[in-house]
Parts: C-alpha cells; sequence; structure tokens
C-alpha cells in the first residue's frame, strides 16, 4: 500500500523530460585497430580456430597482410584478439579478402562491427563497390552479408576443400555509389 501512496504522490507528467527513443545506436562489441603485417600470427591462428579445412599457414598470412594495398582491423575484446577483417583496395571498388572471428567471439556482433566499419569508410572514401567471396556452406557469413543487402552475382564451381569434399564459392557484391570518385 504504501508503495501506492507513494505513486499518488508523485509529482504531475511533465513535458520537458527527454522523450523516451526506441532505436538505440548498435553497441560496440570490439575495440577496433588497425592491422599491421606483424599481425601475422595472430591472423593465421583466429583463421585457423575459426576455419581449420581453410586456414591459411602463417606464411601465408604473412604475405596478405603485406601486400600492397591491403588494409583491415583487429578486432580486440578484453585486449584479446578476438576477430579480422582485410580487405583490398582496388582503386574505386574493395575486395574483403578475409573476415574471421574466433570461435570463442562468434555471434557477439563482432564481424557485424568489422563490416559495418568497411562500408562506412569505403563510402566516405567515394568507392563504387565492395566484392566478397564465401564458401556456399558458410550460411552464417551469407546471413551476415545478406543483411548488409550484398547481393549474388556469381559462382566459382568446386572452388574451396573440405577434405574430399569440394564446396563451390559464392560471389556477392554490395553497390556503395555510383561515382567512382574513390579517394
Amino acid at each position: 500500500m504504501r508503495a501506492l501512496e507513494k505513486m499518488d504522490n508523485a509529482p504531475p507528467f511533465s513535458a520537458d523530460l527527454p522523450p523516451i527513443t526506441t532505436s538505440a545506436p548498435e553497441p560496440k562489441v570490439a575495440d577496433l585497430r588497425p592491422l599491421f603485417a606483424n599481425d601475422d600470427r595472430v591472423c593465421a591462428d583466429i583463421h585457423k580456430r575459426a576455419d581449420a579445412a581453410a586456414a591459411w599457414p602463417s606464411y601465408e598470412m604473412t604475405s596478405a597482410l603485406a601486400a600492397s594495398g591491403r588494409a583491415g582491423w583487429l578486432a580486440m575484446v578484453d585486449g584479446k584478439p578476438a576477430g579480422f577483417l582485410l580487405y583490398q583496395d582496388l582503386g574505386i571498388e574493395a575486395e574483403i579478402i578475409m573476415l574471421a572471428v574466433d570461435p570463442a567471439y562468434q555471434r557477439r556482433g563482432i564481424a557485424r562491427q568489422m563490416l559495418k566499419k568497411l562500408i562506412d569508410v569505403l563510402r566516405a572514401r567515394g568507392f563504387m563497390q565492395v566484392l566478397l567471396e564465401v564458401a556456399a556452406d558458410n550460411q552464417a557469413a551469407i546471413g551476415l552479408y545478406q543483411q548488409f543487402e550484398f547481393a549474388l552475382f556469381g559462382q566459382r564451381l568446386a572452388y574451396y576443400r573440405r577434405g574430399l569434399k569440394r564446396i563451390d564459392a559464392l560471389l556477392w557484391r554490395l553497390v556503395l555509389g555510383e561515382t567512382g570518385t574513390a579517394r
């Protein structure tokens, strides 16, 4: 009864109160920092844990990170590497070379955060489109790309190897703009 008495004695509603918002900004899940060439082992380890069948050895990751026009981010959660995104600047378009999240950190929005940052950066720089390929059996990644409105535009038959099994690569594209004024 006392709680009701307090409610009865509450001050009347004031129009001066801030409005209640129904949409909040997307939460920051991880700290993103630029990838460096010396992140090769960290990235190779994350990739191996995320997809052991397709994992690149450390020396290939070294080459991938050091290649001209490559950039990306390493996602850190509580000071620990959780995932990475590596892309290639192709002038007026970009290609995602690799996006991987350690299984211990998956389903937390880290891939979404990195992909959103990439799209925002590319749009701000005037890129026309971003391209990627993904294994046809990677439903989680396909779902993420569809949420960002990537469109399927091709496939490479039997491109990936999973033991004795061959998996198609699906080619996806997100159109960012029409101008082609990248830089």
